[in-house]
């Protein structure tokens, strides 16, 4: 998803180093936690998140990217005025919280809606936004889930995105990167009481899948010749990189559970959904430039 894993994931967790706790627009803080298994860190989404994050600077494609994106959110939203890259939108959203807060939530929210609908957009500038509100939010869901030892750092990142997306901006104007935290942890709770503990992942809808080629066409499945053609163009157009290729060539066409895949490539189940799912609608998203380079 990719924005890296917005726009395809980059980045890898760090295996057994110290997960990293971001303070909005500063560099991120080293937290020593005790680690959820052997030469694993609890933390190792964060992580990954903190380095996907990173290559928004790094990394020349991205880079040109949000900065083209930004440039385009702004004439639609006069609170994002004066923010060139994705880091500037972090530091105004320290500087004026709500109202940044607000016009990416907007941003993010339409684009969901528009693919919703079959609405064929320019860029996937909602990721994006989304992307930056996850962002500016990962110290404090950090800090929830170090006081929580029934549920994992996952539970907290996928119920945060879908939060974001479902945000009723209209009703809740105010305090917005509070209630975003406690929305989150008021579900984590909630699916652990209602579902026995069942992760929260990023659902991927029927039209989601078939756009990015790993859906049904009619009552044909796509077959895996397809979805490979698929997978090859969109590491071509650098949509995703191969670590991403191979994870989803795992799930969608050797039809691997997610434990079954995290055990081949050191994650956790709940990490290969979200990444999974990231990447998916990273794919949807540019479906058509896709299928006319597969």
């Amino acid at each position: 998803m990719s924005v890296t894993s917005a726009v395809g994931s980059r980045a890898q967790p760090a295996g057994g180093s110290r997960p990293r706790c971001v303070d909005q627009s500063r560099p991120a803080r080293v937290v020593e936690t005790r680690s959820a298994r052997p030469g694993t860190s609890r933390f190792a989404l964060i992580d990954a998140l903190n380095v996907e994050w990173s290559q928004f600077d790094q990394d020349r494609w991205l880079a040109s990217y949000s900065r083209a994106e930004i440039r385009r959110w702004l004439t639609e939203h006069p609170a994002l005025a004066g923010c060139r890259t994705a880091a500037d939108v972090l530091t105004a959203i320290r500087d004026n919280p709500d109202a940044v807060l607000a016009a990416l939530i907007v941003i993010h929210q339409q684009d969901t809606a528009d693919l919703g609908a079959g609405v064929r957009r320019r860029s996937p500038g909602g990721e994006l936004a989304g992307r930056i509100v996850l962002q500016t939010m990962l110290g404090k869901l950090v800090t929830m889930a170090r006081r929580d030892h029934r549920h994992r750092i996952e539970d907290y990142v996928g119920q945060l995105w879908a939060r974001i997306g479902s945000y009723p901006l209209v009703h809740r104007p105010r305090r917005i990167a509070a209630n975003l935290a406690l929305d989150t942890l008021k579900q984590v709770t909630r699916d652990a009481s209602t579902a026995s503990g069942s992760i929260a992942t990023l659902p991927l809808s029927a039209r989601e899948l078939e756009l990015a080629g790993f859906g049904r066409s009619g009552t044909e499945e796509v077959t895996d010749l397809n979805a490979r053609r698929v997978l090859r163009a969109a590491a071509e157009l650098e949509l995703i990189d191969e670590a991403t290729r191979n994870l989803l060539l795992s799930v969608y066409v050797e039809v691997l559970s997610s434990a079954e895949a995290g055990r081949r490539f050191g994650l956790t189940a709940e990490t290969v959904r979200f990444r999974c799912s990231r990447a998916i609608r990273k794919l949807a998203a540019h479906a058509a430039v896709i299928a006319e380079a597969a």
